[in-house]
């Protein structure tokens, strides 16, 4: 069996169906399309390395209960 790491699958979603909804939020009206999140998990990727963090590196994530009001906040809308 072939090994996919989350980035790559990320990467080849967004590739291939780039406007079909990966987030969806239907009572917020906040929709992230594969190809919005394949663009923030680069920029987060980048933001990471810009700290001098390296591939391999464990990074702990704590998000909040309510995501949906941080990714409307990530959108501008």
């Amino acid at each position: 069996m072939a090994s996919v790491t989350g980035g790559a699958a990320i990467a080849q979603l967004a590739t291939q169906l780039p406007h079909m909804d990966a987030i969806r939020y239907e009572h917020k009206n906040v929709k992230w399309s594969f190809r919005d999140v394949n663009y923030f998990a680069d920029a987060l990727a980048c933001g990471l390395l810009d700290m001098d963090l390296q591939p391999g590196d464990k990074v702990l994530s704590w998000l909040p209960n309510h995501i949906a009001e941080q990714v409307r906040n990530l959108k501008g809308t």
